[in-house]
């Protein structure tokens, strides 16, 4: 069997797909929040075709490995199923598990095994330094809870938040702008982990919290180009009291449910001032 020709450039393919995967899923969640309904199912497909192409490359290149003799496909086939059986000893061994949590606990204790036999001992290992700050922070703080070191309750990480901040306070004051960085991040890692402690998705919680902030934005622009004005234009004064007024409207809207109070902003209906 050769493969040559159609896999010889499955390593360069990988690298295009994989950022094309990533722009798709995050096509899908912006459908899915703007148009559950109508958008959800065809992001979903183009999501799919992009990771069938990855796979279909990651596909080329164990065919090449197949062909050069250096593993066949009974042996993969076996791998597969010995890490199942291996991850999951309360279905194929001795191991009682009483729900859930149990089974989580166990396939934490089983990677570290695993990455311990790997030569890699941390608990954090595995967590890609490219992921995004936020994501990156969150399953930190999940990995390290899984192995024992984590606040003991919400209240915990609260107070924490408040060390935190007390500290870019002590900083800024003395203008280090280096160590007001550092503690900026601690500050907001620490709010990642009351987050968790919450059960609050941190992501979810910021992204909500952008939209609300384009949705009041969007309010004072198109009030201010009615009137022939920029919010650059306006003053401080004006611009507090169209907030101001934008936050009661768009409370009001979300208490009267209407749908549009909790919608994505739309940058293709924004206003713009006549003549600018």
């Amino acid at each position: 069997m050769s493969c040559a020709a159609p896999c010889s450039n499955a390593l360069p393919f990988i690298a295009v797909a994989v950022p094309s995967a990533c722009a798709a899923a995050f096509s899908i969640l912006e459908s899915v929040t703007a148009h559950p309904k109508l958008n959800a199912a065809r992001a979903a497909v183009e999501n799919l075709m992009r990771v069938l192409s990855i796979e279909w490359a990651r596909y080329g290149i164990a065919l090449n490995a197949i062909a050069a003799g250096q593993f066949g496909i009974d042996d993969v086939a076996r791998a597969i199923v010995a890490k199942l059986i291996h991850r999951h000893p309360h279905v194929f061994g001795a191991v009682k598990v009483s729900g859930a949590d149990d089974v989580l606990a166990n396939w934490a204790r089983l990677k570290a095994t695993e990455k311990a036999q790997k030569g890699k001992h941390g608990a954090l290992e595995g967590i890609p330094r490219s992921a995004p700050a936020l994501l990156r922070a969150t399953r930190a703080g999940e990995k390290a809870a899984a192995v024992g070191f984590d606040f003991p309750d919400a209240a915990s990480a609260r107070r924490k938040v408040d060390e935190e901040l007390r500290e870019l306070d002590q900083v800024v004051a003395q203008g280090d702008r280096a160590e007001m960085a550092r503690e900026l991040g601690d500050a907001l890692f620490s709010l990642v982990n009351l987050g968790r402690k919450l059960n609050l998705d941190p992501e979810s919680a910021l992204r909500d919290a952008t939209d609300k902030f384009a949705r009041r934005f969007a309010r004072i622009e198109s009030a201010l180009a009615a009137t022939g004005h920029t919010v650059a234009e306006a003053t401080p004064e004006e611009q507090d009291r169209l907030w101001s007024a934008a936050k009661i409207e768009q409370e009001l809207a979300e208490r009267i449910g209407d749908p549009a109070a909790t919608a994505p902003p739309d940058p293709t209906t924004a206003s713009v001032a006549p003549g600018k």
